[in-house]
Order: structure tokens, then sequence, then C-alpha cells
């Protein structure tokens, strides 16, 4: 299968690429006006699938997809307000060359002039699909999904947040290679992929994803986890239990950055000193709302906090708060170990 992705390497265009990657039966042609770049992004990768740096200008597009004939013509250009006088340029000549034509579009006026092609895409046998990104497409999947159950929570991890835009057209592509080739028509994306496809695509990311039901009064931390919460070790569910008082204690190590500031935010928080197998106790307590207390011993430098689970824009995340401050954490449990990651 031959793609022809218009891109700027870096971004959209260039995650897309590194998500497919894994994909030998592709070829991809990685197009824009500036071949060098194109060049140096194809050199740089590390894959199955084989890339081709191409140059391209929008306005030879017929001509080029006449002479290369790809299977699939994918707009990763952008910004797609900004098309200038003829913004449907591309994807008139990706109808007339009978190819299936799929964007990233985010300007709603360019998205919702797309379906004025609906019925030449239909005529040519191909599916036009904008605004296949993270917003709409992975939205429309969540919100099927509420028909049915009650609440989501998504959490990323690591350095594969980012691709979370461009795994729409990852799973249209994986469709297209099992034979699940979308409709012929032009239309907006949504509904596109399934929340189960993205599912699958989270698993070969440190993408984690889950459901839970809103649960008003229960521990923060069961409630936050949701199923999860039952595959924690039993002294770690007992720990988060109402109506706890628990004392663990042990030896840590305290790293902290360098600088005025850092200084005064340690001071500000009462964090403590920085110090190598240094003793530390902390004291646990749940109230009958689910609100957990800690209170930290390091070396005899103290420091108290409470959390509890998040609401609002801080839904499905632990809120912990130092007096006036708030920051909300993002609970994940991997390789056996309870890891809370700051979000906001």
């Amino acid at each position: 299968m031959k793609l022809l992705i218009l891109c700027r390497y870096g971004v959209f265009g260039g995650r897309l690429v590194q998500l497919l990657g894994d994909l030998p039966q592709l070829e991809i042609l990685v197009a824009g006006r500036n071949l060098s770049a194109a060049k140096a992004f194809c050199r740089d990768f590390e894959g199955e699938a084989t890339l081709r740096p191409f140059e391209l200008d929008r306005a030879n597009a017929a001509k080029v997809f006449a002479g290369e004939k790809p299977d699939l013509i994918i707009d990763a250009s952008g910004p797609f307000q900004d098309y200038g006088e003829a913004p449907y340029s591309v994807v008139e000549a990706a109808i007339v060359a009978g190819i299936d034509y799929v964007d990233f579009a985010d300007g709603s006026d360019f998205v919702f002039g797309i379906a004025q092609f609906n019925q030449a895409a239909k005529q040519a046998v191909v599916f036009v699909l904008s605004w296949a990104s993270s917003f709409p497409v992975l939205t429309a999947a969540v919100l099927s999904e509420l028909s049915k159950t009650t609440t989501i929570r998504r959490v990323t991890e690591g350095d594969d947040g980012p691709f979370i835009p461009s795994m729409a057209i990852e799973g249209i592509v994986r469709q297209i290679l099992a034979g699940q080739k979308p409709k012929s028509g032009a239309r907006a994306a949504t509904g596109a992929v399934a929340l189960s496809e993205y599912e699958t695509l989270f698993s070969w990311r440190t993408i984690y994803s889950g459901w839970r039901e809103t649960a008003d009064g229960q521990p923060a931390y069961k409630t936050v986890l949701g199923p999860v919460f039952p595959t924690l070790p039993p002294l770690l569910q007992a720990l988060h239990q109402p109506g706890m008082l628990a004392v663990w204690k042990g030896r840590a190590g305290i790293i902290v950055s360098p600088g005025l500031l850092m200084r005064l935010l340690r001071a500000l928080f009462r964090f403590p000193d920085p110090g190598t197998d240094a003793p530390v106790s902390v004291t646990f307590s749940t109230d009958e709302n689910g609100t957990e207390t800690w209170q930290r011993d390091f070396a005899g430098q103290q420091m108290h906090s409470t959390q509890a689970a998040g609401t609002g824009r801080n839904a499905h995340l632990i809120v912990e708060r130092f007096g006036p401050f708030s920051f909300g954490l993002a609970g994940t449990f991997t390789e056996g170990k309870l890891t809370l990651t700051p979000r906001r």
C-alpha cells in the first residue's frame, strides 16, 4: 500500500509515520516543499515501512497524484484555514485521480466545507475524511461508549501522549490494510475509529485508559483507579480504605533541583533538604469521605498534605493539597508499582 503524506515532518505527519513504521507493506512518500527536510526525516527513520522523500508543491498536486498513484493521500501540512483562494485543491485532485483522502484539518470552515464533495467522492468511489485528529474522532468514540457506561479516564505516560492526535489516521490506515475501507463519500471523520480500536493502539504505547463509575464517598484511590484498584497488593488496598490509620517507615534518597527558586519552593512547602539514606516516616489517615491526610517526616523535617479524588477539570486525578496550593496527579499501576505523575 502506498501512502502520500503531505507534512512538515516534525509534528502530526512525522508522528504518524512513526506510528505506522512497523508495517513493512507500506511505502510512504514523505512529501513537502522542503526536499532537504524530507530527506533528513527519511534518513533518521527507524522502522519496517519503506520511506521515500518527495518534493511536492500543492499547486502541482494533480500531476503528482496521476504519476505516483498512491492508494491514500494524507494531508498533515496545514494550517488549513490558510490555504488561500483554492483551499480544497488537494481534495479535488484526489477525487479526480480516484484516490482516497484524509486530513488533520482543525479549521471549522474547512471541515464544514468538505461535505460539498460528497457526491463527487461517491461517484469516484473514494472516501474523503476531514478533521481526523484526536479531538473529534477520539471524543466521538468516547461519547459512543458513554451511552453504554459512565465515565472514562485517560492517562498518558512517557513521551507517547503527543502521538494521540495522529492515532485516528493510524487507525484508518490499519482498517484499510485489514480490508475495512471506510465508505465512499466526503464527511468529517467523527466515528471513523471505535474506542476499542483506540484501546488496541494505546496498548502498543505507554498510554493507559480505563472506565470508572462515579462513586461519591468512596476512597480517593478506589474512585480514581477504578477497576485497577482491586489489582493492587492487599497492603496498598488496605492503606487507602476509610478509617485507616497507619504509619509506614523506611529510608529515602532526596534529590532536589538547584537554584534560588527551588530553595524558595522547598521552604514554602516545607520540602526536605537533599540527602541520601534519610530516615522517613509517613502517617496515613483516611476520613469517612475518602480524603486522605499524609503527614511526612524526613529526618525531623515535617510536611503535611491531603489527597482526594478530583472533580471538574481534575476529574479522574488525585488532587494533592499543600495549604492553598493543589496539584492534579495521575495514578497508574504498572509492573507492580503505583505511580503518581503530576498533570496540573
